[in-house]
C-alpha cells in the first residue's frame, strides 16, 4: 500500500510524494504511523523600473531594459529555484511580443542561500514599439519543474512601468519679435 495526499492544507504545497507501508504480516489491531512534511507556499513580489534610471516612466528610445526585481520569502536553502517572467500590456491583458511576434520573457536560476531574499529579472526590450502603453511584468517560479508560486496581477502598479509617447510642438520665436536675422545683431532664441 501507499499513502498520497490528494490534498494540501491551505498557505502549503501539496506533498506529491508516495509514501509506502506495507499490511501482509500486521495484525488489524496495530495501528501504522508516518510522518509526512509540507511546504509552506512560498511568497514573491516584484517591482519593475527602467534599470538605467530607477523610474517607473521609461522613454520610448529604441533598445532599453527592465529590472523587475523580486522578493521572496520562505524558500528552502540549497535548493535550485527558476524565476521565469514575461511581459503583458495592461491595457489589453496580453502578452508584450517583440517585432518578430515572440513573447518577451527572462528567465534566472537561483539557489538561495537564505529563505527570504532578491533576485532581479532583465527585459530587453524596444519600447519605440510600445509607445504609451503600461507594461506589467508577470513571475512565476519554479522548483524541480513545478510551478511553486505566482504574481500575475495586471492591476499591480509595483509590477507595472510606463512607456511615454512624448508628443509636441515648439513655437519658436526671436526674443525681440523680429521677423528676421540681421547682419551684426546678436538674436536670441526662445521658446
Amino acid at each position: 500500500y501507499y499513502l498520497v495526499e490528494i490534498e494540501s492544507p491551505k498557505g502549503y504545497l501539496l506533498n506529491s510524494k508516495n509514501y509506502e507501508f506495507d499490511l501482509t504480516d500486521k495484525d488489524h489491531e496495530e495501528v501504522v504511523e508516518t510522518t509526512t512534511e509540507n511546504e509552506r507556499i512560498p511568497e514573491i513580489e516584484t517591482t519593475a523600473k527602467d534599470n538605467k534610471t530607477g523610474e517607473k516612466e521609461i522613454n520610448p528610445s529604441k533598445k532599453i531594459e527592465i529590472v523587475d526585481i523580486v522578493k521572496y520569502k520562505g524558500l528552502i536553502i540549497g535548493k535550485e529555484y527558476e524565476l521565469v517572467g514575461h511581459l503583458m500590456d495592461k491595457e489589453t491583458n496580453k502578452e508584450v511580443l517583440d517585432k518578430d511576434g515572440k513573447m518577451i520573457k527572462s528567465s534566472l536560476r537561483f539557489t538561495p542561500e537564505e529563505r527570504d531574499g532578491e533576485v532581479s529579472l532583465v527585459f530587453e526590450v524596444d519600447a519605440s514599439l510600445l509607445r504609451g502603453k503600461e507594461i506589467v511584468v508577470f513571475e512565476t517560479l519554479y522548483r524541480e519543474g513545478r510551478q511553486i508560486a505566482i504574481h500575475h496581477d495586471i492591476e499591480d502598479e509595483g509590477q507595472t512601468v510606463k512607456i511615454t509617447d512624448p508628443k509636441g510642438k515648439t513655437y519658436a520665436k526671436w526674443e525681440d519679435d523680429s521677423k528676421g536675422v540681421y547682419e551684426g545683431k546678436v538674436h536670441k532664441l526662445v521658446d
